[in-house]
């Protein structure tokens, strides 16, 4: 019989983040993630903007986003083609302005790194192994909430909102809004529909933000 090894001190859970991948199916060291991080292609996380609109009685969310359409072909293929089984939409106002974040479920992050060790060793990681999450949710913070005050009513607790990553441009800042409207269909990703949900834990993520600004 093959006797187990020892599990190491910290298991690292490779969450969600842009266009982050790793050949690895299970990291045991933080700094073999760092060195993950350091040959990939800086992304930003946070949206050049985001334009609401109301399409069929659904809300939808256009984040902007430089590359949008590799970011969106990545976050699909890490959510095992499910998007909405591996993210919720969190948002918040304060003080005039608004914070929002596509969350990727930590915990189904966690249960997969727990699957992904079984598979390479042939037995369960230990009960009380202690684990390292790492993630980087698409987020954006609003200069002013008017958009958003007009589509709170359709995004509360519990409600589904359709997200689509649209390509951003430079010139996009100088387009007159007719313009800019009738372009956003032709330049933008579906990536699914998701629920709204605001627990504490993300609440809090979402008010560092603005502390981060």
């Amino acid at each position: 019989m093959t006797k187990k090894k020892n599990l190491p001190p910290v298991a690292v859970v490779f969450s969600y983040a842009p266009l982050l991948k790793s050949d690895e199916p299970f990291l045991d060291d933080m700094d073999k993630l760092k060195d993950i991080i350091k040959k990939t292609e800086v992304i930003e996380t946070y949206a050049k903007g985001v334009v609401w609109t109301l399409e069929d009685g659904i809300p939808v969310a256009n984040m902007m986003f430089p590359m949008a359409y590799p970011i969106a072909a990545h976050l699909k293929e890490w959510a095992e083609g499910k998007p909405e089984e591996w993210f919720t939409l969190a948002h918040i106002k304060e003080n005039g302005r608004y914070a929002m974040a596509l969350m990727p479920n930590v915990e189904a992050s966690v249960q997969r790194t727990k699957l992904r060790y079984q598979m390479i060793h042939g037995w369960s990681m230990p009960s009380d192994s202690n684990f390292q999450v790492f993630f980087a949710p698409l987020t954006f913070v609003s200069i002013n909430s008017e958009a958003y005050d007009t589509m709170n009513p359709y995004i509360r607790d519990g409600a589904r909102v359709k997200v689509f990553l649209a390509d951003f441009t430079e010139d996009m800042k100088t387009m007159v809004p007719e313009k800019f409207m009738a372009l956003l269909p032709k330049v933008r990703e579906e990536i699914g529909t998701f629920s709204v949900r605001m627990p504490e834990h993300q609440v809090e993520y979402l008010r560092q933000m603005f502390k981060d600004e």
